[in-house]
C-alpha cells in the first residue's frame, strides 16, 4: 500500500509545472507609475515560465492581459489571478509569481494597467 502512495505521489509531482525551477525560466517584471519594466516580454511558446511581478510604483498597478492569460496554462490561476482571470492586482510594495506554460501558438497580447493605461501603462506579451 505504501509503495502504491509513493507511486501516485511521484506521477502528481512529474506532473506539476516546472516553472522557474531553472534560471533561464525566470522573467522579472516591475510596475512602476505609470509603466511597465520591461514593456515587451517575449516567451518562446510552449516553454514554461515564472513570471515575477512586483509593483515597485506608489500606486495600485494591474497586470492586465486576458487574452494571454487565457491562452497559457497557469498553474496557480485560482489563488492568484483576479478579474476572471485576466489579471494580477498589487498594491505598492508587493510581489507575486505566476507559474505558466506559454500558449502555444506564437502571437502578440495586450497587456495593461487598467487604472493607469490612459497615461501610458501598456505593454505587450510576444509569444514566439
Amino acid at each position: 500500500m505504501r509503495r502504491g502512495r509513493l507511486a501516485v505521489a511521484a506521477l502528481v509531482l512529474a506532473a506539476l509545472p516546472t516553472a522557474g525551477r531553472a534560471a533561464g525560466d525566470l522573467v522579472q517584471v516591475r510596475l512602476i507609475d505609470d509603466k511597465f519594466d520591461p514593456a515587451e516580454i517575449v516567451l518562446e511558446r510552449g516553454k514554461p515560465y515564472r513570471l515575477h511581478i512586483e509593483n515597485v510604483g506608489h500606486e495600485m498597478h494591474e497586470f492586465s492581459a486576458r487574452a494571454f492569460f487565457r491562452a497559457a496554462q497557469v498553474a496557480n490561476e485560482a489563488t492568484i489571478l483576479t478579474n476572471d482571470g485576466s489579471e494580477v492586482v498589487l498594491q505598492p510594495g508587493q510581489s507575486s509569481d505566476i507559474d505558466l506554460v506559454a500558449p502555444a501558438a506564437a502571437g502578440t497580447y495586450a497587456l495593461t494597467c487598467p487604472d493607469h493605461d490612459w497615461d501610458g501603462m501598456v505593454g505587450k506579451i510576444v509569444v514566439r
